[in-house]
C-alpha cells in the first residue's frame, strides 16, 4: 500500500515547471474572462445601475479575488486535507475536516432547495446581503470540489480499503446523496458531479468495474427527469436538429459571422440582443465572433495545454491522494470545457447552460475553481519522500496501479 510521506520536500516554485505552467494558465484563462466578459455584456443602451448590478464590475472583482485565492493557496500542504481522521466500521478511516467540508457543501444545498433565489422553476443559487449588496452563492459549485476531496482523502487513506464492496457502497451513497440534493434543479451539473466523483474513485483504487453498479439508478433518474420532463427532453430532440433551436442557431451564426480573424474585440453585433447568455454559457460564441475562429482555436489549445500538464501532475503526485485529487480537479475542469465548446459549436450534445470555466461570468465559480486549481499545484509542489513506495524515479499511473491499495 503506497503510504503518504510524514515529511514530504517542499520544491520552490522555481523548480517547479508544472505548477508554475499551470499556475500561469490559469491565470491567462482569468486574464481572458476578465477581456471578454465586458465585451460580451456591453451594450448599446446607458445602464443607469449600481456599479456592483453590473455583471462586468463583479466580473472583474471575482477576477482578481479568484487571482488571489490561487496565488495564495498553492502554498498550503494539500495533505493537511487528510491530516485527522476517525475510524468507521467497514469504512475505513474518515477525514475529519473533508468530511465538514462536505457536510457544510450538502447542508447549503438543501438549504437552497428552501429559500433559494428561482430562476424560473429552479432554485440555484443563496442571495446573501453583505454591505448593502447582494452576493449570489451557488452552493452545487461547493459540493462539486468537496466530494472530490472527500472520496480522495478517505479512498486514498491507508486505513481505507478501496476495493472492498462495502467501501464502494459507503462512496456510493455518499455521491448519490450528493447528486440527489442538485439533481431536481440543474440536471447537467448534478451529470459532472457524479462522473467527477467516479473518475475520483478509480484514480483513489477503486476497481473500475465495480462502477457498472451506478448504470441502473442513472438510467432510472434520466428517465424520470428527462425523458418525463418536456423541458429537458426538449434539449435532445434540439441535438439532433440544431439549426432549429434558437440558441444554438444563434452560437453558430455568431460563430461564422465572425470569419477567421473576427470582428474585433467589442466590435460583436450578436450581444446585442441576438445571443442568449452571451456571457455565460455561450462565452466562447461571442469570443469567436470577435477573435475569429483564430481566436478561439488559440483558446482551445490553452485549454488543452493546461489538461496536459495537470494530467503530468498527477501522475507525479507524490502519493495516490495527490494522485486521485489532481486528476478529480482536472477532470472536472476539462469536462465542462469539454461541454461548453461542444454545446457552443452544436457537436452532437444537448444544449445545456454550462460555463467555461475561469472565462465566463460566475463569482462562485471562479472561486471555487481556482481554490481547486490551487490544490493541484500544491500537489506539483511536494516531492516523493525518501523510502516512499512511490518515489521511485519515473513513477507514473502504472507503477501507481501495480502498487494498488489493499
Amino acid at each position: 500500500m503506497a503510504r503518504t510521506p510524514s515529511q514530504p520536500d517542499r520544491l520552490p516554485l522555481r523548480r517547479n515547471a508544472t505548477g508554475t505552467s499551470i499556475l500561469i494558465m490559469t491565470l491567462a484563462l482569468l486574464a481572458i474572462g476578465a477581456v471578454m466578459v465586458p465585451s460580451a455584456v456591453a451594450s448599446l443602451k446607458v445602464v443607469d445601475a449600481h456599479w456592483w448590478a453590473q455583471v462586468s464590475n463583479r466580473h472583474i472583482v471575482f477576477a482578481v479575488a479568484a487571482a488571489v485565492v490561487l496565488l495564495t493557496f498553492w502554498r498550503l500542504d494539500y495533505r493537511w486535507l487528510a491530516a485527522k481522521s476517525f475510524r468507521l466500521p467497514l469504512a475505513g478511516a474518515m477525514p475529519t475536516f473533508a468530511l465538514a467540508l462536505l457536510l457544510i457543501s450538502v447542508g447549503l444545498g438543501v438549504l437552497v432547495l428552501f429559500v433559494g433565489h428561482k430562476v424560473g422553476d429552479y432554485a440555484r443559487w443563496l442571495r446573501v446581503p453583505v454591505g448593502g449588496v447582494e452576493l449570489s452563492v451557488q452552493p452545487s459549485e461547493f459540493i462539486k470540489l468537496s466530494l472530490i476531496v472527500f472520496l480522495a482523502a478517505w479512498l486514498a487513506h491507508p486505513a481505507t480499503k478501496p476495493r472492498s464492496g462495502w467501501t464502494f457502497l459507503s462512496a456510493a451513497m455518499v455521491t448519490g446523496a450528493c447528486v440527489g440534493v442538485i439533481v431536481t434543479q440543474d440536471f447537467g451539473t448534478a451529470a459532472v458531479v457524479g462522473l467527477s466523483a467516479a473518475v475520483t474513485m478509480i484514480l483513489a483504487g477503486v476497481p473500475w468495474y465495480y462502477l457498472g453498479a451506478f448504470i441502473p439508478p442513472a438510467a432510472g433518474v434520466f428517465w424520470l427527469l428527462v425523458v418525463h420532463v418536456p423541458y429537458r427532453w426538449s434539449r435532445f430532440e434540439a441535438m439532433m436538429d440544431p439549426w432549429g433551436t434558437y440558441h444554438t442557431k444563434q452560437s453558430l451564426i455568431a460563430i461564422l459571422s465572425g470569419g477567421w480573424w473576427g470582428k474585433g474585440l467589442g466590435y460583436g453585433t450578436f450581444k446585442q440582443g441576438y445571443l442568449p447568455e452571451r456571457s455565460t454559457d455561450y462565452i466562447f460564441s461571442t469570443l469567436c465572433e470577435e477573435l475569429g475562429l483564430f481566436g478561439g482555436a488559440l483558446l482551445i489549445c490553452l485549454l488543452v495545454t493546461w489538461m496536459f500538464q495537470v494530467r503530468r501532475a498527477a501522475l507525479r503526485a507524490p502519493d495516490r491522494f495527490g494522485l486521485a485529487l489532481a486528476g478529480g480537479v482536472g477532470f472536472v475542469v476539462a469536462m465542462q470545457s469539454l461541454l461548453h465548446i461542444s454545446v457552443n459549436l452544436a457537436v452532437y450534445l444537448p444544449p445545456k447552460g454550462i460555463g467555461l470555466p475561469f472565462v465566463s461570468a460566475g463569482g462562485t465559480s471562479m472561486l471555487i475553481m481556482a481554490a481547486a486549481v490551487a490544490l493541484i499545484v500544491s500537489v506539483t509542489s511536494r516531492s516523493r519522500a525518501p523510502g516512499d513506495e512511490l518515489s521511485q524515479t519515473g513513477s507514473t499511473a502504472a507503477a501507481i496501479a501495480a502498487k494498488p491499495a489493499e
